[in-house]
């Protein structure tokens, strides 16, 4: 296990993530779910927490093509997304605000689809994206 991983995973352990989990399970009761995000925090998420209990109907990512499994769960293309009719996109990701104008900005056939983060954002995180992205430029 890499240093990474165990980091996320002690962020969603503090966090208490499958408290998050059961709150999804009833706002989206009866609604089809994509993940979308298939990187090292998806996978966190899914090698220790359960998702049973929400519809899932497949996880997206900039890699699949289409016809992938990741998981168990059929890897949808961005160009796909629509298709499947999701009710919401949550956004599996550590960086979820990218993703989410990534998506506004170029697949407007999801704009009207809630789009939201698994993970609920502290000020504190807020501001530390906001300087690895100002420390990248």
């Amino acid at each position: 296990m890499n240093t990474e991983y165990k980091e996320i995973k002690n962020l969603l352990q503090r966090r208490n993530f499958q408290d998050s989990i059961a709150e999804f399970k009833k706002k989206f009761k009866g609604k089809k779910v994509l993940l979308y995000g298939a990187g090292l925090f998806t996978r966190v998420v899914l090698d220790n927490y359960s998702l049973d209990g929400l519809n899932i109907i497949g996880v997206s990512d900039m890699k699949f093509k289409g016809g992938e499994k990741f998981y168990g769960y059929s890897g949808i293309s961005l160009s796909d997304i629509a298709d499947f009719k999701p009710d919401v996109i949550l956004i599996s990701a550590y960086r979820d605000t990218q993703i989410k104008y990534f998506l506004k900005e170029n697949h407007p056939e999801l704009r009207k689809i809630p789009k939201e983060p698994i993970l609920k954002r502290t000020l504190k995180d807020k501001i530390h994206v906001v300087r690895e992205i100002l420390g990248s430029y």
